[in-house]
């Protein structure tokens, strides 16, 4: 899967891209919005295990774009498996 997303400064593609990373590793569809309005599923996830994320390649051009990218999608992922866990203790 190759995804591209081009936009000017300050209109989101590090939010959208950090958006696309987490959902593929938790194997989560990931929706957006297209300029004109119309909402797409631009992942959907498949059957079997989350693809490791050492495969997965994501390109910036600014060291700060390439930090809050770190940043975001740690805090996402971390946020994510709080959720699991604490999903998990109301189960018990």
């Amino acid at each position: 899967m190759n995804i591209i997303f081009q936009a000017s400064a300050g209109t989101g593609k590090t939010y959208q891209v950090t958006s696309l990373y987490v959902s593929i590793l938790l194997g989560r569809p990931c929706k957006t919005e297209t300029a004109d309005g119309k909402k797409v599923e631009i992942y959907a996830p498949t059957e079997g295990p989350p693809p490791d994320p050492r495969r997965i390649l994501l390109m910036t051009f600014t060291d700060n774009a390439a930090a809050e990218l770190r940043s975001r999608a740690t805090q996402w992922i971390l946020r994510a498996r709080y959720e699991a866990e604490a999903d998990g203790r109301k189960g018990n």
